[in-house]
């Protein structure tokens, strides 16, 4: 816990250095002083760059919409939508400094095919439906598997329009992002072990159906 500062900042260096630029931290302050925001800006970002060629082979050449997540909505956000309007997207913005008004809109315009490409923050990773899209793209891997999760099933709807829907992550190689990676591999497995017997051999394991059955019986005897 007392390291997480440094956690969040070589996470931002990941996804784009230029993001320390407009932090507030005094770690990452420090870094701008020394490399400078001119350095920082020469440096540019592999990751963005990787994110617009994925974006022109989905939404202009497949034609589709996207959901695309970050979780550092103040730095790394503003930055990957200056990119993609840039090269002409057209982009609806959520995050949690939003007013409602501002929220609602950007929901609407994406649903109604105004809006290419729906970037948001984790504040969209609950209690928004995006059936119309087929595509999400996790800039940045969460650190909870659960909010994963929760970021698929944005377009991941029993009402999807979509026969199919896609989920990317991206991970920076040899950065902090392939520890955070590894983790979501494991605790997905985790999950798998405690919602069902996948993998499991032993005869007393108590599977997922299985606590159900125990719960139902439960409130029956009582």
């Amino acid at each position: 816990w007392e390291q997480r500062t440094f956690l969040v900042v070589l996470r931002q260096i990941a996804g784009h250095p230029e993001s320390l630029i407009t932090s507030e931290g005094s770690l990452a302050r420090g870094i701008v002083d020394v490399v400078t925001p001119e350095g920082l800006r020469a440096l540019g970002s592999a990751k963005t760059e990787r994110m617009m060629t994925w974006v022109q082979e989905v939404v202009r050449d497949q034609e589709e919409q996207a959901v695309i997540f970050t979780f550092f909505a103040q730095s790394i956000l503003p930055l990957l939508q200056i990119s993609l309007e840039s090269e002409g997207y057209a982009v609806s913005v959520n995050h949690g400094q939003l007013s409602k008004t501002a929220k609602d809109e950007a929901k609407r315009s994406f649903k109604e095919g105004e809006a290419q490409i729906f970037l948001t923050s984790d504040a969209g990773a609950k209690g928004i439906n995006l059936q119309t899209s087929g595509y999400v793209l996790q800039y940045d891997i969460p650190s909870t598997h659960s909010s994963y999760i929760q970021r698929l099933n944005r377009i991941h709807r029993i009402d999807s329009k979509k026969e199919t829907v896609y989920g990317y992550s991206f991970v920076a190689r040899n950065t902090i992002e392939e520890g955070y990676s590894n983790l979501r591999l494991r605790r997905n497995l985790e999950q798998d072990v405690l919602q069902g017997d996948f993998g499991i051999e032993d005869e007393e394991f108590i599977s997922a159906e299985d606590r159900k059955l125990l719960l139902k019986i439960g409130r029956q005897n009582t």
